[in-house]
């Protein structure tokens, strides 16, 4: 039920790229996030086997 999942990203997505920024740890990954806020459109570049895409996600408030 993640903005990631709503957004059409699957569990087994690898992401490899945000706003020109490598990701590589879930650290780097929050570090990211943590610049933005929500509402904020962000695009990404994501690896699902073989296939590479480039997606939109925007950014959302945590439920919790």
């Amino acid at each position: 039920n993640s903005a990631a999942h709503s957004d059409g990203n699957a569990v087994c997505d690898r992401l490899t790229l945000g706003q020109g920024v490598s990701i590589k740890t879930l650290d780097d990954l929050r570090r990211e996030l943590g610049k933005h806020t929500a509402g904020d459109t962000l695009g990404i570049s994501l690896r699902r086997g073989t296939l590479s895409m480039d997606v939109e996600v925007t950014l959302r408030e945590d439920p919790n």
